[in-house]
């Protein structure tokens, strides 16, 4: 944990945030996405999954070389292959991001945007959802149409990746939606 420190997270805020800055309008927007505390935990845990995934397959991977294939070497090579699935999707949602501005909300993850007006919006709803004994607290967007969705970011979690604003962000988010949907 010694290389983990804030110094080594700022290349990755910078980029996040270079990138959230390039594809919104300057006027008037909020972007909300991990918070300093979250990322560095999400950083902990593509760490760990890249250790396994690695270890997984030299394992396989050796055992293959050698001549010494088994049932047991193609069952390391799959369970590989898990973490390194994991390891991804986790990856990529680091950089997911929600976007309010005057006109909208727009949802930006690595392999999907969306984007809806204000008048698109009947509801927004803080939600809890626990899993495997962690809470996580989450915003629920529902539509005019009756669809729903989940908002990647603000989120606040039980395990040691709260957002202590979490609150302050949702209030924020259904004013500009009160705002705009009568404006």
């Amino acid at each position: 944990m010694a290389g983990l420190s804030a110094q080594g997270l700022d290349p990755i805020l910078r980029l996040t945030r270079r990138r959230a800055l390039c594809d919104t309008p300057a006027v008037n927007t909020t972007i909300y996405w991990l918070t300093r505390t979250q990322l560095r935990s999400r950083v902990v845990i593509l760490a760990v999954l890249a250790v396994a995934t690695l270890g997984l397959g030299l394992v396989s991977w050796a055992n293959v070389n050698r001549g010494q294939a088994t049932v047991g070497t193609w069952q390391a090579a799959v369970a590989a292959a898990i973490p390194g699935v994991l390891l991804l999707v986790y990856g990529l949602d680091m950089f997911s991001r929600t976007v309010t501005d005057d006109t909208g909300l727009r949802v930006r993850r690595p392999l999907r945007r969306r984007g809806y007006a204000w008048s698109e919006i009947a509801g927004i709803t803080a939600f809890q959802d626990t899993a495997r004994g962690v809470s996580t607290t989450r915003v629920r967007i529902e539509l005019v149409s009756g669809a729903s969705f989940k908002l990647p970011m603000p989120l606040h979690s039980s395990s040691g990746a709260s957002d202590l604003e979490f609150d302050q962000k949702v209030e924020a988010i259904v004013a500009r939606w009160h705002a705009g949907a009568q404006g």
